[in-house]
């Protein structure tokens, strides 16, 4: 298995969703599961490691 698939597999990732649904809908998950405290800073580099990511699929979106 490559470590595309791999990856993937380890994220959990349905059909309809794109990286940064996952993204999202995980870090959703940690916050409900504490695993994300209220006031703790975030590193998006931690983040995205922690997440199997890019950097910039953890970031939030620019302002238009």
């Amino acid at each position: 298995m490559t470590v595309k698939k791999e990856k993937r597999k380890k994220l959990h990732l349905c059909a309809d969703e794109n990286l940064t649904q996952m993204a999202y809908r995980k870090i959703k998950e940690m916050m409900l599961n504490y695993d994300i405290i209220p006031g703790q800073r975030l590193v998006f580099v931690h983040l995205a490691k922690r997440l199997g990511v890019s950097p910039s699929i953890a970031l939030p979106p620019s302002p238009l």
